[in-house]
Formats: structure tokens, sequence, C-alpha cells
């Protein structure tokens, strides 16, 4: 699917409301300048391939009716660069060079200049289980294009983008993309920011993301990994608009809606890899989650 679209308000706000999710509607693009968006999907990847003269957006911060909404967007520039500002974090990303931003809190893009870049768009949940790990922060996840696996990860962000086999048929390819990421974070592991970047939230999207999978997860074992009280980890759930309760199950959720509509393993034993303590349970939540039951909803998928 391709998209080409002047820059007036009209038109513009989709197509990079497509990528980056919803915006403040302080995004513009520069008079007269058109922005060029092909998009596909790979597995549970959407791949962005945007080019522009100039741009500036800003996003919106996700709210409790949103964390399912949880995403990493892994900016990959080509020509130009991107100045990307999230918190007290600010980076400028050249060709090149690779930079990973949760939208958990609002993000800034600007490109003053001429730009191309991909941009590839995967669940929360699955970045923090494939691409980074407890040792890892959210504050700076930037790779500099020297860096040895840089080139590798760009050329096979190319590769996936022009893949012409069936969508699920890229899992492989996404995986190897997530190791090299994973691989280059620990080789160069950024020094953590003055100050607490990410904020308590940030840190329980985490470790609920990393531990999904464990039936006993709770605010105390929050509390414990995080060095903190089981009344900071209610408040920082509650400042944000969402209980860690339903933190945890909107995150449980997505795992196993991605499981059933791209594999074939049993709905019980999904169920229970996603962390729920019975499959009533988890039929009956995703039922009031999704709108359907999980069979109909692998059947959607699977077309029978």
């Amino acid at each position: 699917m391709t998209e080409a679209f002047a820059a007036d308000e009209a038109r513009e706000e989709p197509s990079l409301e497509r990528v980056f999710g919803p915006s403040d509607n302080a995004s513009t693009l520069g008079a007269g300048h058109p922005l060029t968006l092909d998009t596909v999907q790979r597995d549970l990847a959407e791949l962005h391939l945007l080019s522009a003269r100039s741009l500036q957006f800003r996003s919106m911060p996700l709210t409790d009716a949103s964390i399912a909404n949880l995403r990493m967007h892994i900016f990959l520039p080509s020509v130009g660069s991107l100045t990307v500002t999230q918190m007290k974090s600010t980076r400028m990303v050249g060709a090149g060079d690779i930079m990973i931003v949760c939208n958990w809190a609002p993000f800034q893009i600007s490109a003053p200049e001429t730009f191309e870049a991909m941009v590839i768009t995967v669940p929360g949940w699955w970045a923090f289980q494939n691409i980074l790990d407890s040792r890892s922060s959210i504050d700076d996840l930037y790779f500099p294009a020297t860096l040895f696996s840089a080139a590798a990860t760009h050329v096979l962000a190319r590769s996936l983008f022009a893949l012409n086999d069936h969508p699920h048929h890229a899992g492989p390819g996404l995986s190897a993309l997530a190791q090299l990421l994973h691989t280059a974070l620990n080789v160069a592991r950024p020094e953590p920011l003055p100050g607490s970047q990410m904020g308590r939230i940030g840190q329980i999207l985490q470790f609920v993301c990393q531990n999904v999978e464990s039936e006993n997860i709770s605010p105390q074992e929050a509390a414990t990994a995080l060095k903190c009280s089981v009344r900071t980890i209610h408040k920082s759930c509650s400042d944000y608009g969402i209980s860690f309760n339903n933190l945890l199950m909107e995150v449980r959720l997505s795992v196993a809606s991605y499981q059933l509509a791209t594999s074939k393993t049993r709905i019980s034993d999904i169920a229970y890899s996603s962390g729920f303590a019975s499959l009533s349970h988890f039929c009956r939540l995703f039922k009031k989650r999704v709108g359907e039951s999980a069979s109909a909803y692998r059947r959607r998928y699977h077309g029978h």
C-alpha cells in the first residue's frame, strides 16, 4: 500500500499517525512538500518506508484505554537525519544509525531537511521479550552506524520490506532482526542518563512484559524487582490511569491474540503460556476484551 499526500492538514495526519500512532495535532510537513509512505505487514511487525523534505510529529501519551497499543518504533534512517526527543533525552539519528523508541510516553520526531527512513513498529511486549532484557533501560536506545551490526540490521530490514512471501513467513527474519538488536544493545549498552527518564511506570511496563508468562506475577514481585514499595507500584499505575492487574491482563491478552492469529497451538496451551491460571478465565476475559471468542478469533485469521 502506498500513500503520497501533500502537506495539508486534512491529508497529512492519517499518514503520520499510521506510522507513529495518535498525534497531539502539533504535526507539520514543510509547505507544499509531499510525504511518501509505503507500508507492509511482516508477521507482527509493520514496516514503513517514508520520505519527506521536512517533518515534525509529536505523539500522544498512552492512556489506560490504549495500553494494548504499547508499541516500539525502530528508526533506521538511510538519507538525512531525524531528531528524536522523549522525556529529557534528545538524539540526532543519522543515516545508518538506529534508534528504538517506546511509545509509553510522548515523543517528538523532527527533520528539517530531506530524509528517508524505515520505521519498524512492533508490539511493546514482543520488543521487551526479544530485543531488550531485564538489564536494559528504555531511556536511550541508540546505536551508531559505526557499530558492527548496524549495517547488517539495515540490510535485513530492507530485505524484510521487499519480501514477497506470505506475511507470516517473515517470522524467522524478524527474529533475526531482534537478535541483531539485542546483541548490539549488550555490546554498546548506553550509559544511564541522569535522573529517571523512563519513570516508574516505564519500569513496571518492562517488568510485566518480560514476566507475562508467570502465573503468579504480582505487585509484590514487581516491587521487589524494582526495589520500591508495593504502594509505589499501585500509585504509579493509578497515576497513569490503570491498575496493575488491568495492565497485566492487557499485556497477557495481547500476547495471546498474537499466538492465536499466527500459530496452531491449542488454545489451552496459549492461555497457560500467557500466564492465565485457567482456560475458562482466559476465554471469559478474551471475549470481553476482543468481542468474540478465542476460537472465532482464530478462525477469522486462519480462514477456517
